[in-house]
């Protein structure tokens, strides 16, 4: 059962990221496209506005593309071992009383059966109380202490 849970948190992870780096990739390519149209224009200031602009948004796109590519490369990294770990690391799913956390890349929350998963970063405020942790360990949050009753 919790390996299957796993199996379908690491494919929502890559789902996740591979959507993120396609859409980028479509933005860009329009934005690419509107820029060579705007190139054909001759509008004068007007029209290196309009060039200015879309090649500020070219970069945002861009500099969010290397980001969801790291995001890629991290996911690459998770491996699903059948054994479960002393500790909390990457791909680690982690039970906190009625709270669970998968260590991953921030994905958002992932339900199965009805029960909630949060994909979280090592690098977000939960995932760096997490990682490194064993069972019986406990994590302050905003809403108060959790206490680890399981890694898998």
């Amino acid at each position: 059962m919790i390996q299957d849970i796993k199996n379908n948190l690491l494919l929502h992870v890559q789902n996740y990221a591979s959507s993120r780096v396609t859409g980028l990739q479509h933005q860009i390519r329009e934005l690419q496209q509107d820029l060579m149209a705007e190139s054909k224009s001759t509008a004068g200031d007007k029209h290196e506005t309009g060039r200015a602009m879309i090649q500020l948004e070219l970069e945002k796109r861009g500099a969010a593309l290397k980001e969801a590519e790291q995001l890629q490369k991290v996911v690459q990294k998770i491996q699903i071992s059948a054994q479960a770990p002393r500790v909390a690391l990457l791909g680690s799913l982690v039970a906190c009383q009625d709270h669970w956390y998968y260590l991953s890349v921030s994905a958002g929350c992932f339900k199965h059966l009805g029960i909630a998963y949060y994909c979280v970063s090592g690098q977000s405020p939960v995932g760096q109380q997490l990682l490194g942790k064993s069972v019986g360990d406990k994590i302050k949050l905003p809403a108060g202490e959790l206490q680890i009753t399981g890694i898998y």
